[in-house]
């Protein structure tokens, strides 16, 4: 899995959510918006990318902060 960029940052892909962490609860806990989504962000296309940069997991690296990419925007995930 390498790195890649989408609308202006770099996205460095980390890994997906097992287990108990996938369930939407344990997610829940651990997310806050922080406000570094695009002004573009489009969920559909960010992913597309991802899965042309064989990157398509639940967790990515952005800015030294780790996130987890949502419909609407990008969350900070607290590990």
């Amino acid at each position: 899995m390498g790195s890649f960029n989408y609308e202006g940052l770099t996205f460095k892909p980390l890994k997906n959510l097992k287990g108990e962490a996938s369930k939407f609860e344990n997610i829940s806990d651990r997310i806050s918006n922080i406000g570094i989504t695009p002004k573009n962000w489009n969920y559909k296309e960010f992913y597309k990318i991802a899965k042309e940069n064989n990157a398509e997991v639940d967790l990515f690296e952005v800015n030294s902060i780790t996130v987890i990419p949502t419909t609407n925007c990008l969350f900070k995930y607290k590990l």
